[in-house]
Formats: C-alpha cells, structure tokens, sequence
C-alpha cells in the first residue's frame, strides 16, 4: 500500500515474496487477494506461486486444495517439479500430519537430509511429539550431515528437546 502510494507498484518478485510470507505464515485469505491483485496485472502463475500456495494450504491440512493446483497446472501445461512435494512435505510437517508428511515424501525421487532436518523443524514447532519418524530417517549422506544439521539441532535444544537432538 505504501508502495503504491509513492507511484512504487509491486513488481512480479515483490508479489512473490509477499504471497511467499503470508503462505507461510498460514495466511491463505490475503495471500489469494494478493494472488487476485497479481492475475488482474497480468503477471503469470509461475512454479514458484504454486509452490508458495501449496505450503500455505497444506500447512493448514488442506491438502486437496494443494493437489487442485498441481492439476491446474497439469491443466494449463505449466510445467511443475518436484519441489512442489518439497512444499508439501513442509506443509504437512507444519500441520503435524505424519501420514501426510509420509506420502509426500514417498513422491520425492530423493529425499536429502536437508529436506528432513526441515520437516523436523516445521513439525517440531507445534507437534513435537511427532518427529520420530523423521529422525529415524536420518541421516541420508554421513559426511555432509554434521555441517547441515547444527540448526535444527540448536532449535531442539533451544526448545528442551535433548532427547531429539541426541537422536539427531
């Protein structure tokens, strides 16, 4: 608003960066004005829209919502990879649905410690309780896991979960 007011629109990356935020942060209403703001300036749906859109709806448990969008852009021949199920995968962590979590894994042609360590931290947050499945899944590459891992295990210790961070 204040952007617009100087004579400063939004541009495409700025959009993308304020749909990114308010997805994240479970915000979906804004997020699909500002959606509607962008398609009325022409800018295109891109991947990384998509992506955006499908952590926000999943990391609500609104997995259909997310699985609507990969269709559309079946739909609309708009080529989509496989960081879609990355999001996903965050989402459902988020959420703290394991099953979720699980089967959107399974569609990743490979899962990287990082990926993991992420969900942990995503799921972590609100579902603590949760995240043994995905410790037990780790670590994928022995030699680089002790430089990746040190965030998501300062976020365990920070947090009293040393029983988690030992694990990791």
């Amino acid at each position: 608003s204040k952007m617009k007011k100087a004579g400063s629109p939004p541009n495409q990356g700025t959009y993308a960066y304020l749909l990114h935020h308010l997805c994240k942060n479970g915000e979906m209403e804004k997020a699909l004005e500002y959606l509607e703001e962008r398609s009325e300036k022409n800018l295109p749906v891109t991947e990384n829209i998509v992506k955006s859109l499908i952590l926000g709806h999943a990391g609500l448990g609104q997995i259909s919502e997310g699985e609507k969008l990969l269709k559309l852009m079946n739909d609309k021949n708009i080529h989509w990879g496989k960081g879609c199920y990355f999001e996903f995968v965050h989402g459902c962590a988020k959420f703290g649905d394991v099953d979720g979590t699980e089967f959107f894994l399974k569609r990743c042609d490979y899962i990287t410690d990082q990926l993991l360590l992420t969900a942990v931290q995503a799921m972590h947050k609100n579902h603590p309780d949760r995240i043994g499945f995905l410790l037990d899944k780790m670590p994928r590459n022995v030699e680089l896991f002790s430089s990746i891992c040190r965030r998501t295990v300062k976020l365990l210790v920070e947090n009293g979960d040393l029983e988690s961070a030992w694990k990791i």
